[in-house]
């Protein structure tokens, strides 16, 4: 009975938004007979933080009636993300609570901002009174791709047999992914092992499409 609900499960994930979505929200490419899910693509890179100083003229005389200022907003602390698992849907039936739930990509740190009043231009200014306030700035050293998630050709339910579970148990394995179950279900220690390979291969994650299939060299 659990295998059943496991299996149901699954099918549900595969199938809920190739059944009842609109036709709009498919791919504009679908082939005939394929089935399609939405899969996560994600950075697989780590990214890393550096500060550096930005310079702005500000005003430091006695009388600043004749000076013409602005205001401007200075980002010194850039926003940071990671994904997180989350509940997807009320609809899911597994047994495991972990089989209902999705990576999404969730803020875990607000941006930091400054506000500076700064001159609009140095001219007919004596050098002492105005100055340039330095201003300390983090940002990542390597561009935030970001996440989300795109249409991929999958394997359709009627292949997803106890026969290629085990198959793929197997391939992931021998690729160093072990899920510690006989792979006759896709249960969450399995698409646990799946989402690891898939995200340390730069792969879409979060189903069986035929990218990771074909990574794992099965048919």
């Amino acid at each position: 009975m659990m295998q059943f609900r496991f299996f149901l499960c699954l099918i549900l994930g595969l199938m809920t938004t190739i059944l009842f979505a609109q036709a709009s929200d498919l791919p504009q490419k679908a082939k005939p007979g394929a089935c399609y899910a939405k899969c996560l693509i994600s950075s697989n890179k780590d990214f890393k933080y550096a500060t550096k100083v930005r310079e702005f003229p500000v005003f430091i005389g006695e009388s600043s009636k004749k000076v013409k200022t602005k205001m401007v907003t200075v980002e010194v602390s850039p926003a940071e993300k990671e994904w997180v698992k989350k509940q997807s849907t009320k609809n899911c039936l597994s047994a495991d609570p972990n089989d209902c739930l999705i990576w999404c990509l969730q803020t875990t740190k607000k941006a930091e901002y400054l506000e500076l009043e700064v001159l609009k231009h140095t001219r007919k200014l004596s050098d002492d009174e105005w100055e340039y306030k330095q201003v300390e700035v983090k940002y990542k050293k390597t561009e935030d791709l970001g996440g989300g998630t795109v249409w991929k050709e999958v394997i359709c339910e009627n292949n997803i047999t106890p026969s290629f579970l085990n198959k793929l148990n197997l391939q992931l394995k021998e690729q160093g992914y072990d899920s510690g179950t006989d792979g006759k279900t896709f249960d969450s220690r399995l698409k646990s092992a799946l989402t690891q390979f898939q995200r340390k291969n730069s792969l879409p994650v979060g189903q069986l499409d035929l990218e990771t299939i074909k990574a794992l060299n099965l048919k």
